[in-house]
C-alpha cells in the first residue's frame, strides 16, 4: 500500500511550472547522491574521453592550420594516412563517449525508478547501484543504437532531398524538429516502463504528440539553462583550442611557439572537467523531462493505481475473514466456544 501511495504521488497532474520546478527541486535534495555515486562513472569516462579528445583535436588542428590541401591532395599516401588516423580517432572517440554514456544514463534512469517506486533516492554503495542499474546498461545501448540508426536514415532522406532541390530539404526540417522532441520522451518509456523497443517508441509517439507543445517548452527552457552551465564550464578548454590553433599555424609559418611543459596535462585536466559537468548538466534536462512523463502517464497509472488499491483492500478483507475463521475453529477445538451458562 505505501509503494501505492508514493506512485500516486509522483504521477499525477501538475501544471507546467510545477514539472521545471519539479525537476530542479529532485535535484536540489539528491544532488549529493548523484554527485557520489554518479562521480564513479564521471570521472574515470570524463579522464578517458578528454585523453582521446586531445588525440583528436591535435590531427583537426593541424589540418585547419594547414592552408595546402593541393600539397596534400597531390600525395595519396599522405592523404590515405592522414584520412585513417582521422577515422581511428574518431572511432576511438565514439567508442569510449559511447560506452561512457550507456553506464551513466543507466545510472541515471535507475536513480529515477528508485524515486518513482519510493518517492526518495536511497543512499545507497555503489556495489548496490550497480547491481540495481547493470541490467539497463544493455537496454540503453540497444535504445542508442536505435536512436543512431534512426538518424542515419533521416539524414540519408535529407541528402537526397537537398540533391534535388534544397526547399525539399526545408520540408523536412519540422519533422526533425517534431521527431527531437517526442524522442526526449522515448527513453522515460523504454527504461521506467521496461517495454519493448518498439513499443516505448510507438507509446512515446501516443503520449507526446498531443503534448508536443509543453514538452518542446520544457526542452527549449532547460536546454537553455543545460547551454549555459556548459558554456561556462568549457571556457578553460575554448582558451586551449585558440592557443592550439594558433601554435599550428605559428608551425605552418616556421614560427615555433615555446609552451610549458605542462601544457599537454592541462589540455586533459581542461577537457575532463568540461566532459564531467557536461554529463552533470544533462540532468537539467532530463529532471524536468522526468515529470513531463509522470503528468503524460498520469491518466493510465491513476486508474491502475485504484485498481490496485481496490484488490488491495479485498486481499485485506479476505485475510481478516481467513482470520476470524481461524479463530472460531480454534475456539471451537478448544471447547471455548462453549458456555453452558
Amino acid at each position: 500500500m505505501e509503494n501505492i501511495e508514493h506512485l500516486s504521488t509522483f504521477y499525477k497532474r501538475r501544471g507546467f511550472s510545477g514539472r521545471l520546478s519539479g525537476g530542479y527541486k529532485f535535484l536540489e535534495k539528491n544532488l549529493q547522491t548523484i554527485l557520489r555515486v554518479g562521480s564513479f562513472i564521471l570521472i574515470p569516462y570524463a579522464v578517458i574521453l578528454a585523453f582521446a579528445m586531445t588525440w583528436l583535436m591535435d590531427i583537426v588542428q593541424q589540418m585547419e592550420a594547414t592552408a595546402d590541401v593541393t600539397a596534400l591532395m597531390a600525395s595519396p599516401g599522405a592523404l590515405a594516412d592522414f584520412y585513417s588516423s582521422l577515422a581511428l580517432r574518431l572511432l576511438v572517440c565514439g567508442v569510449v563517449a559511447l560506452l561512457g554514456t550507456c553506464c551513466w544514463k543507466a545510472l541515471v534512469f535507475g536513480i529515477f525508478r528508485k524515486y518513482v517506486d519510493l518517492g526518495y533516492v536511497p543512499s545507497m554503495k555503489l556495489g548496490s547501484w550497480w547491481s540495481w542499474m547493470q541490467r539497463d546498461v544493455w537496454r540503453y545501448f540497444l535504445y542508442a543504437l536505435f536512436i543512431l540508426f534512426f538518424w542515419l536514415i533521416v539524414a540519408a532522406i535529407f541528402y537526397m532531398l537537398i540533391t534535388l532541390t534544397p526547399w525539399l530539404g526545408l520540408l523536412l526540417i519540422p519533422v526533425l524538429l517534431y521527431c527531437g522532441v517526442i524522442f526526449k520522451l522515448f527513453p522515460y518509456y523504454y527504461m521506467l516502463e521496461r517495454e519493448s523497443l518498439w513499443d516505448a517508441f510507438l507509446h512515446a509517439f501516443r503520449k507526446g504528440t498531443p503534448n508536443w507543445g509543453s514538452t518542446f517548452a520544457i526542452v527549449v527552457l532547460a536546454g537553455i539553462i543545460t547551454g549555459v552551465f556548459c558554456f561556462i564550464c568549457s571556457l578553460p578548454t575554448s582558451i586551449t583550442w585558440l592557443v592550439d590553433g594558433m601554435v599550428a599555424r605559428g608551425n605552418v609559418d616556421g614560427v615555433a611557439a615555446d609552451l610549458p611543459g605542462y601544457y599537454v596535462g592541462l589540455k586533459v585536466a581542461f577537457w575532463a572537467i568540461s566532459l564531467y559537468a557536461s554529463a552533470l548538466a544533462t540532468l537539467l534536462t532530463d529532471a524536468p523531462m522526468l515529470f513531463q512523463y509522470g503528468t503524460l502517464m498520469s491518466g493510465e497509472k491513476e486508474k491502475m493505481l485504484a485498481d490496485a488499491r481496490a484488490e488491495q483492500e479485498r486481499l485485506k478483507a479476505e485475510r481478516m475473514r481467513q482470520a476470524a475463521e481461524q479463530e472460531r475453529e480454534a475456539a471451537r477445538r478448544d471447547g471455548s466456544a462453549y458456555r453452558p451458562w
